[in-house]
């Protein structure tokens, strides 16, 4: 692991990205975003949130489904973000799971279609409100999208090939609607360091058994057909626990360069191209009430500053116990946002 600090991307400026359990839908981005937009962030997550016709919610941030979405459920989400004037967030996120419904299967082509239209009411919502790109959480809730439910190394090998052709899908569904999208996701192949994975003679022997061990094939097929304009993030969920500088700097060599030994010869240089390395840092893990708080305060910064320094471009801070925003819920650790 590198000693030094390394040297980011001095074209890009580092980006504070409000991120966690108080994300917004469209209607209080609407009715708020001025008073959200007085926080030190450069820019926020937001979900899109539906209404059937008799009155009831309807998600729209689980697309991965066997059933299609009905567009007409999100017409007042289109007409909160045609009406929501964004200022000093320039870099703004539709954010969504990306792990299946219970019943979903990835090789079936029908299932995988309803996937592609749901994703296509979220890209429009992007459009509208000239966002970024998108925050995708790849992580399990419904069931175990990205582990294999054998130990049969040709089950194994049989569905990579698959994952890996449903990445390369994805992307190229992307980027033909939003050339330049970013995808900032919440972890990838990185995260599989603490399995022993990235340092492994044989990946695969490891990756069959992991619940993530199928998120490296959709990595590269991400990378198979990625456009030359499309930014991927890898935001290392990982990072909640970095608290000094030489984590920050162990975090970023697994996403730059341990990372690489789980992508395809054919798509390192992509990876080192256009694979950002991203932090999620997390107040709660600094700000906990055991110190006095103008020493947690002092701590929260040396990890935001860190964070920020070790990034190519983006950090998101998540926030669980500590709110910036629904109003109701606002709570913060005194010093923080100073």
């Amino acid at each position: 692991v590198p000693t030094a600090t390394p040297a980011a991307d001095k074209a890009s400026p580092k980006k504070l990205i409000n991120h966690g359990w108080g994300i917004t839908d469209t209607a209080y981005l609407r009715a708020h975003i001025r008073d959200m937009e007085k926080e030190p962030f450069e820019g926020l997550s937001f979900r899109l949130m539906g209404w059937t016709p008799d009155g009831g919610e309807y998600q729209g941030y689980h697309p991965m489904t066997s059933k299609k979405w009905e567009r007409g459920y999100f017409d007042q989400a289109f007409d909160d973000l045609e009406h929501t004037a964004f200022d000093t967030f320039t870099d703004n996120f539709v954010s969504f799971y990306l792990g299946a419904d219970e019943g979903f299967d990835l090789f079936n082509d029908a299932h995988w279609e309803a996937t592609l239209h749901n994703l296509e009411i979220i890209i429009d919502a992007a459009k509208l409100a000239k966002c970024k790109g998108f925050i995708i959480d790849p992580e399990n809730y419904a069931m175990a999208t990205w582990k294999l439910g054998s130990n049969d190394p040709a089950d194994f090998d049989r569905t990579c090939a698959e994952v890996r052709r449903r990445g390369r899908q994805f992307i190229k569904f992307i980027q033909t609607r939003i050339p330049d999208a970013t995808s900032l996701f919440l972890f990838m192949p990185s995260y599989l360091d603490k399995f022993g994975a990235l340092d492994s003679d044989d990946p695969d022997s490891i990756l069959i058994g992991l619940e993530y061990g199928l998120l490296p094939a959709f990595t590269n097929g991400m990378l198979d057909g990625i456009g030359p304009d499309i930014t991927i993030v890898d935001g290392s969920e990982a990072t909640y626990k970095a608290q000094t500088p030489e984590d920050f700097v162990r975090l970023r060599h697994a996403m730059k360069e341990k990372a690489l030994h789980l992508i395809a010869p054919e798509n390192r240089e992509k990876y080192r191209r256009q694979v950002q390395a991203g932090h999620g840092i997390w107040p709660l893990k600094s700000c906990r009430g055991r110190f006095p708080a103008t020493d947690e305060a002092k701590q929260w910064e040396k990890v935001v500053y860190h964070a920020l320094k070790t990034s190519d471009e983006y950090v998101w801070c998540y926030h669980e116990c500590w709110f910036w925003w629904p109003e109701h819920h606002r709570m913060l650790p005194r010093g923080a946002n100073e």
